[in-house]
């Protein structure tokens, strides 16, 4: 049986694609939410629980892979993916940054 194999590069850009899109998603959400008003004490407590399930998401999207492929012994990979994956979010967060000031700012 053949095992495919993706290159590092690829796995990252998905993985980056993953955090860019989640990220947006809890975006809407915050907005969509502050457009609703006052929610009391309940807003600081639901805010807290999306950080903290937001950072395991993040943490397990970002190194759970690289982590249990450096585990399986191929560690120069692993550090390939995670680099890949910072550098594709560092760099479509640049991308975004400059729509923004380019388009909406104007």
């Amino acid at each position: 049986m053949r095992q495919e194999y993706f290159k590092p590069a690829n796995i990252a850009l998905l993985q980056a694609l993953g955090v860019i899109i989640y990220c947006l998603l809890v975006a809407w959400l915050m907005n969509s939410l502050e457009q609703v008003g006052n929610i009391g004490w309940t807003g600081g407590a639901l805010f807290l629980l999306l950080f903290v399930f937001s950072a395991g998401l993040m943490a397990l999207t970002v190194f759970g892979y690289p982590a249990y492929i450096m585990f399986k012994g191929h560690i120069s990979e692993g550090l390939k993916i995670i680099g890949y994956t910072l550098g594709y979010i560092f760099v479509l967060m640049l991308a975004a940054g400059l729509v923004v000031v380019l388009f909406w700012a104007l």
